[in-house]
């Protein structure tokens, strides 16, 4: 999904993808960076 659509738009998104792993049972963490660096 990060290939065809990148980072998530804004935090309502990202808390629904967490909802949704952990709701499948895959374990889930948030990180939360400055989004200046390139990894």
């Amino acid at each position: 999904q990060w290939e065809q659509f990148g980072p998530c738009k804004n935090q309502q998104e990202m808390n629904r993808i967490k909802e949704t792993a952990e709701h499948r049972g895959i374990p889930t963490f948030v990180v939360a960076d400055a989004g200046t660096g390139w990894v």
